[in-house]
C-alpha cells in the first residue's frame, strides 16, 4: 500500500492528518481557517488586527470561541449603559422608611458598592444611577446612601454631598450599630472609644491559634 499525501492539489507532503491534509494544510485551517495562505489581517470587516487564528484577530478570535460568533461580546456593539445597568438590578430590595431598596446583582468592590464598565472604565453603579435618573454629579460631591445599604442604586436613595458630610453620615450611621457584622451585640470599648466585639476576637484568637 502506497504511502498516502496531502490531499490539497500540488501538495505531496505525506503524514496525512485530519481531512486527508498534511501537518502544514491542517494547522493553516486550525489558524486561520483557510488552506491557502495566511492572512495578516483580521478578516471581520473594518478590523486591521494582526491574524490570531481561523483569520481572525486575538479579540474576534476569543469572540468566535466563547459565543461561536466573533461579532459577539459579553456587552452588545451598540448596548447603551442604561441598558447594561437595568440589567443587573433588582427592585425587590429590603424596605427602609423610605422606599424599597433597588439591589444591585452585578459586579461588586471589596467594600460592597455596585460597578458596572462603561466607557472603558468601570464605575460606581449608584453613581451612575443618580446621573441617569437625577442630574449630573456637581463637581467635588460625593453621592451619600440615605438608606446605608452600599448595594442600593434607588436613585430616591441617593443624594449629592460634600466630603465632609459623607463622612460624617457614615460615622453616625455606625454609631447606631448594635451588633458587629457577625451578628454579635457590642458589648465592650477599646481605650480609643470604639466599641469592640469580644467574642468576634475570641474566634479570631482561636483560629490563628
Amino acid at each position: 500500500m502506497g504511502q498516502r499525501t496531502c490531499s490539497v492539489e500540488g501538495c505531496s507532503k505525506p503524514r496525512v492528518y485530519a481531512n486527508g491534509w498534511c501537518g502544514m494544510h491542517y494547522q493553516r485551517w486550525q489558524r486561520h481557517g483557510s488552506l491557502d495562505n495566511p492572512r495578516q489581517q483580521c478578516a471581520v470587516e473594518g478590523c486591521t488586527k494582526a491574524v490570531r487564528g481561523r483569520g481572525l484577530c486575538g479579540t474576534h478570535y476569543a469572540r468566535w470561541r466563547t459565543h461561536g460568533d466573533p461579532l459577539i461580546r459579553k456587552n452588545l456593539v451598540g448596548e447603551s449603559e442604561e441598558t447594561r445597568f437595568w440589567d443587573k438590578v433588582n427592585r425587590e430590595g429590603p424596605v427602609p422608611d423610605i422606599g424599597r431598596c433597588w439591589l444591585w446583582e452585578g459586579a461588586k468592590t471589596a467594600t460592597g458598592y455596585g460597578h458596572l464598565r462603561s466607557d472603558g472604565r468601570a464605575k460606581k453603579a449608584h453613581r451612575v444611577s443618580y446621573e441617569l435618573f437625577v442630574e449630573p454629579i456637581p463637581e467635588g460631591m460625593e453621592i451619600d446612601h440615605i438608606c446605608r445599604n452600599r448595594s442600593c442604586v434607588n436613585p430616591l436613595h441617593l443624594r449629592a454631598v460634600n466630603h465632609q458630610a459623607q463622612a460624617s453620615n457614615t460615622v453616625q450611621f455606625n454609631s447606631t450599630k448594635t451588633h458587629c457584622p457577625r451578628g454579635h451585640e457590642y458589648n465592650d470599648y477599646r481605650q480609643s472609644g470604639a466599641r469592640r466585639c469580644t467574642r468576634c476576637e475570641r474566634i479570631l484568637a482561636a483560629e490563628r491559634a
